[in-house]
């Protein structure tokens, strides 16, 4: 089942978050321009191009749902509040399996750095991998602080630590597994 919260996820509830709308070709070449959270990232802003929406925690938006079943897959694309979102959901973090999640240089400007965020998930009981072309390249236990300088974007993997489906996809997709 999928659910959608009309809400911006964060580590605490709040009042609101404002967005700037970019209305110009992004990096990425896609030419609807994007939403962020800074002013300026991506080039000029609109100047009426900006909206305010709610902020909550996932653990609140999750809290009228069973609380005892597994939460397979979660995707984020949160513009550099990826850590914010993921400590917000903490309580739900012992029933998740992935996280699949964007790291891009917005997470420094939202005052974070790769190696903290990879860091928690591991206390959290996750292994983290940055996914690439040639396969998957751990960041837990062997990460190297070039990883914080050479950005751009980039998608990561969180796998529930001892989790069989998280053993078996890691095994047939880290860098210098052979692929099947």
């Amino acid at each position: 089942k999928v659910y959608i919260f009309e809400l911006a996820a964060s580590s605490s509830p709040g009042e609101s978050v404002r967005f700037y709308c970019n209305r110009n070709e992004n990096f990425a070449g896609n030419p609807h321009g994007g939403l962020h959270r800074f002013p300026g990232a991506y080039g000029e802003d609109d100047d009426e191009g900006y909206f305010d929406v709610a902020v909550d925690t996932i653990d609140s938006m999750l809290s009228g749902f069973d609380q005892t079943q597994e939460i397979s897959f979660v995707k984020m694309d949160v513009e550099g509040h990826e850590f914010s979102a993921l400590r917000g959901m903490a309580q739900n973090l012992w029933r998740t399996t992935f996280i699949y999640f964007e790291c891009s240089s917005l997470l420094k400007d939202a005052g974070h750095s790769v190696r903290e965020l990879v860091d928690w998930l591991d206390e959290q009981g996750f292994d983290v991998y940055r996914v690439g072309r040639p396969g998957m390249i751990k960041l837990t236990d062997r990460y190297h602080e070039i990883y914080d300088d050479f950005l751009f974007w980039s998608n990561c993997l969180a796998v529930r630590r001892g989790c069989a489906a998280g053993i078996e996809l890691v095994s047939k997709c880290e860098f210098g597994a052979n692929f099947r």
